[in-house]
C-alpha cells in the first residue's frame, strides 16, 4: 500500500475529530465575560474615555444596577487590568436620581468636531426604565450638561477606591 494513503488511513479521523475540537466554541459565557457575582445584574451606566495622542486616562467603567462595578483600566490611569468594586445602595440611587432630574436620554447621540484631531472620547451609556442610551462625546464644547453628567459618574471613582483586582493586564502603558 502507498504510505501516504496508510498515513492518511491512519491519522486522518484523528485530525477531523481534533479539529471540530479546536472549532466549537460554546455558547455558556466565561467567567471572563461576566465577571463574578454580576449576572443577575443589569447595566446601569458606564463611561469609557478613548486615547489621545498625550497622556490621557483610558478606561472603561460599568456600574450595574446591583452596585457592582467593572473597570478596565488600559493606559495612563494607577490601575491597568481588569477591577471591581461596590457601590452604596445610595450611590446607586443617586445615579438613577441623576438620570431622572438631568434628562440624560435627551442628549444627542454623538458630539463631534471633526476639525480636532487630538481630543480623547468620552462613551457614556445609561439604562435605566428599560430605555438605553449611547452618548459619544468627541467635541471639546459639548454642552456643560453633557460634561456634568461625565464628571458625575467619574466622581464616584478616585484614588481612594478600593479596586479588587480581577484580571491584570501586562504590557500595557
Amino acid at each position: 500500500m502507498n504510505p501516504v494513503f496508510s498515513f492518511l488511513r491512519r491519522f486522518l479521523p484523528a485530525m477531523v475529530v481534533l479539529s471540530f475540537t479546536l472549532t466549537c466554541k460554546s455558547t455558556k459565557p466565561s467567567s471572563d465575560q461576566t465577571g463574578p457575582n454580576h449576572t443577575d445584574s443589569v447595566l446601569l451606566a458606564s463611561i469609557e474615555r478613548t486615547p489621545c495622542f498625550g497622556i490621557c486616562p483610558v478606561y472603561k467603567i460599568s456600574i450595574y444596577q446591583s452596585g457592582y462595578v467593572i473597570m478596565h483600566g488600559i493606559r495612563h490611569v494607577k490601575n491597568t487590568g481588569w477591577f471591581s468594586t461596590r457601590l452604596t445602595t445610595e450611590d446607586v440611587k443617586s445615579i438613577k436620581d441623576y438620570i431622572n432630574q438631568h434628562n440624560v436620554y435627551e442628549f444627542k447621540d454623538n458630539y463631534t468636531e471633526p476639525r480636532v484631531a487630538d481630543f480623547p472620547s468620552a462613551i457614556t451609556e445609561v439604562n435605566l426604565h428599560n430605555q438605553y442610551k449611547r452618548i459619544v462625546n468627541t467635541d471639546p464644547a459639548a454642552p456643560e450638561e453633557l460634561l456634568n453628567w461625565e464628571k458625575f459618574l467619574d466622581s464616584f471613582f478616585n484614588d481612594q477606591t478600593n479596586w479588587e483586582l480581577i484580571q491584570q493586564v501586562n504590557g500595557v502603558d
